[in-house]
């Protein structure tokens, strides 16, 4: 068996933030908690019963992270179209949900987060 970090291009952002996705914002608008991220797509966890996600799905994604100190610190919210690539449904009650970006982010969100708390520790 293969470790899935060595198949990936970048490294990903462990993130506890809520996340808000929908097929259309103007209704039936399901809340998540992210896993992690990468600057091409997340994985979240949600209730899957109520969100009813499938591979494939077109969906957009609200989400935040944090700010680096040179952009002001805090968070920066942001959205994203993007597309359900697998649903793990083991739980039932919880489920898993990886999606990539129609778009990919203008930063990667690890090194970001590095820096981040680089400048908070020196400080």
């Amino acid at each position: 068996m293969t470790d899935s970090k060595h198949q990936r291009a970048e490294e990903r952002l462990e993130h506890k933030y809520p996340v808000m996705f929908s097929e259309d914002f103007a209704q039936d608008i399901h809340q998540g908690l992210m896993i992690d991220i990468s600057s091409g797509g997340m994985a979240f966890t949600c209730r899957g019963r109520s969100a009813c996600v499938e591979k494939g799905q077109q969906l957009t994604v609200q989400f935040s992270l944090p700010r680096d100190e040179d952009d002001g610190g805090g968070l920066m919210n942001l959205k994203r179209l993007a597309k359900v690539c697998w649903v793990d449904k083991d739980d039932g009650a919880v489920w898993r949900v990886g999606v990539q970006f129609d778009k990919p982010l203008s930063m990667k969100p690890c090194e970001q987060a590095a820096t981040t708390q680089s400048e908070e520790s020196t400080a």
